[in-house]
């Protein structure tokens, strides 16, 4: 073999490097795009689900067994939360239980979801602003984090009695 062919065939073991190391590149970038777009499905759906439960339970304490005209005996605003004796999220009953609630969802294949919730009274004018009194209107706000997505994926729901 003469210098040109050597020359040629170094060249030519370049080029196949570079083009093989530019597909691997390719296929890294569609492995990590395919894993955050799974992520962002399955924390979506984790919002979903927790907006789901809280939706299923009573508007407050007071009306878990009855019903009620006036919004004075509603849970205050500074005592929304857990009430006595519901240590867990399988005994809340109502909606304002789930204030301040934290869980981990786990999956084997994504690792960990964390989940926080908070639940506040908003006017029926303005649910956006944090209302400081018991009004029939509560909004839930759930946010997922998770290692693999940048930022958070939040959620809300308005209930209302």
């Amino acid at each position: 073999m003469n210098t040109g062919q050597s020359i040629l065939t170094i060249g030519a073991l370049a080029l196949f490097s570079f083009i093989i190391i530019y597909f691997e590149n390719l296929q890294s970038n569609y492995i990590s795009i395919s894993l955050l777009n799974e992520s962002i499905v399955t924390g979506s759906g984790i919002c979903q689900s927790m907006i789901d439960e809280i939706s299923a339970k009573s508007f407050d304490e007071r009306t878990v067994s009855a019903s009620i005209s006036e919004n004075d005996g509603l849970t205050s605003p500074a005592s929304l939360g857990p009430d006595a004796g519901e240590a867990t999220s399988a005994l809340y009953d109502d909606i304002d239980d789930y204030d301040n609630h934290t869980r981990i969802v786990s999956s084997e294949r994504l690792g960990d979801f964390n989940v926080s919730v908070r639940v506040f009274y908003v006017n029926f004018a303005d649910p956006e602003t944090e209302n400081i009194s018991t009004s029939f209107v509560k909004k839930i706000n759930v946010v997922v984090t998770s290692a693999l997505i940048d930022g958070n994926i939040k959620q809300t729901s308005v209930m209302s009695y």
